[in-house]
């Protein structure tokens, strides 16, 4: 309680004071005394010309970074990635020359630029890149020529950039060298179509044993037929047989599963299609030490039943 009364006796003698300033009646008012106060104003300085080309080449050679990947950079997933970099970059510059007063003579120019550079960051992201991270075969999807273009559709030609940087050059000034960087065709890798030799033994793991697997390949794509053991099945060998060839896998150990997979353009390093890649299994399993023969082709009565198979 005592330290409670001493908050109350300060609280009250603070009272007393401010009752007894409002009630001093001596007639003469306190005098009233005020600061004179001073207010600047700075009206923004114009980059001189030199300074405001050093400013445009810096942006130009930050968009510019990035604007140079555009035509090198294949997989679906990366371009997205990168024209989210792009959209980053473009407002970030504009946000640096927006704050920046360039030289008299290009005021109007500089605002153009800066509109387009926000306009094309706008839509740097509006193209959709649809479509699976994969393939067919499990690789990365391809970007495609006509996917770029809509990119610089929607960058280039809606934001004007390129006619706003060229109004800047008229005047004396070097600015827009990424322009051309997006503008350039993509650079798509000639397409292969390598074959591995019929009979090939593209892998070969585990246990010898005394089973024989023959392969008739009657279909019109190369195939590369694997023998799988073990859950999850494993390959304990695979052999490249041609369209229209025959080959064997003999020491086959154990009972296994066939598996096979169709395409274009075999890979040896990945041991795999690139294109056109289907992937299948036979439903029935197969004895150890055993000599079997399949035929590969889709045909109606058949007598061995096939089902779609993960990638392998």
């Amino acid at each position: 309680m005592g330290n409670r009364g001493a908050w109350g006796t300060a609280v009250g003698v603070l009272a007393t004071v401010v009752l007894a300033a409002g009630c001093e009646s001596s007639g003469t008012a306190s005098p009233v005394t005020s600061k004179a106060t001073t207010t600047t104003t700075t009206t923004p300085v114009s980059l001189p010309p030199g300074e405001y080309q050093v400013l445009l080449d810096e942006a130009d050679r930050v968009i510019a970074a990035v604007a140079d990947r555009f035509a090198g950079t294949l997989a679906l997933t990366d371009y997205t990635a990168l024209t989210k970099e792009f959209r980053d970059v473009l407002e970030a510059q504009a946000t640096v020359l927006d704050k920046q007063v360039p030289p008299s003579a290009v005021g109007e120019q500089h605002r153009e630029v800066v509109k387009g550079l926000r306009v094309a960051s706008e839509y740097a992201t509006s193209v959709t890149f649809s479509g699976s991270p994969t393939d067919s075969c499990g690789l990365p999807t391809r970007v495609t020529p006509v996917q770029l273009d809509g990119l610089r559709l929607s960058t280039m030609e809606t934001s004007k950039l390129k006619t706003r940087a060229a109004a800047l050059t008229g005047k004396g000034y070097k600015f827009g060298s990424f322009v051309a960087l997006v503008e350039r065709p993509l650079a798509l890798p000639a397409e292969q179509s390598r074959r591995a030799g019929n009979g090939e033994m593209v892998l070969r793991n585990g246990p010898r044993g005394r089973g024989v697997l023959k392969v008739i390949n009657s279909d019109e794509s190369d195939v590369a037929v694997a023998v799988m053991t073990g859950t999850p099945p494993t390959p304990q060998s695979m052999v490249y047989v041609r369209a229209g060839a025959t080959a064997r896998v003999t020491g086959v150990g154990g009972g296994y599963e066939v598996f096979f997979k169709t395409g274009a353009d075999w890979d040896p390093a990945a041991r795999g299609f690139t294109r056109d890649c289907a992937f299948q299994k036979f439903d029935q399993p197969f004895g150890a030490n055993e000599s079997w023969e399949i035929t590969l082709k889709k045909r109606v009565g058949g007598n061995a039943s096939t089902s779609a198979a993960p990638n392998f």
